[in-house]
């Protein structure tokens, strides 16, 4: 499981529903636990500084859906669900290959860096993450995309362009004997 830095920024109100086209703006993720609240909405996937220079063009946006709850241990939590098609560059071909990402995660929040350091890090499927009243949200999907890029993306079916045939070594060399062949006479005439 990772850990996450504290995210913090202006203050701003729970109060989009609808898929917006405006960047996140930094959340109460205890007021959105404690009032079920949703935010989702669509980023253009250029916004994302840290994933720009991954992508060798700038188009697509990464939709999301933030919803703030209570846990079944009554803690602040949320669950983030994403989708976004990344344009990457092929490993084997060196074009563009758009790549499908989808992905949803699990949180709960404490209050403190020191309540943060004492949880155990385990391989639950709920993160503790540090919240705030200026919880930065575009800092958390961008993140979540960069945890979800692949580490060698590929078209399905590519083989890189320009390279020889090689025909095979063992097809294009003419049989000759081998070499201790000879010696199997010698094997009859010793008896």
């Amino acid at each position: 499981r990772r850990r996450r830095s504290p995210r913090t920024a202006l203050a701003c109100p729970l109060a989009m529903s609808a898929p917006s086209e405006d960047l996140p703006r930094p959340i109460d993720v205890f007021e959105a636990a404690r009032t079920a609240g949703v935010v989702a909405g669509r980023v253009p996937l250029a916004a994302f500084e840290r994933v720009r220079p991954s992508m060798p063009v700038l188009r697509g946006d990464l939709v999301y859906r933030f919803e703030g709850l209570t846990d079944a241990r009554g803690r602040a939590a949320a669950r983030l669900h994403y989708e976004a098609t990344v344009p990457l560059t092929c490993d084997r071909c060196g074009t563009v290959v758009d790549v499908p990402l989808h992905g949803q995660a699990s949180y709960y929040f404490v209050r403190s860096e020191s309540e943060l350091a004492r949880i155990p890090v385990d391989d639950s499927d709920e993160e503790p993450l540090l919240g705030s009243a200026r919880f930065d949200l575009m800092e958390l999907l961008e993140d979540e995309l960069i945890l979800a890029l692949p580490l060698s993306p590929r078209h399905p079916d590519c083989e890189p362009p320009g390279l020889p045939v090689v025909p095979d070594e063992a097809a294009a060399q003419p049989e000759r004997p081998h070499p201790f062949a000879s010696l199997a006479g010698f094997k009859g005439r010793r008896q």
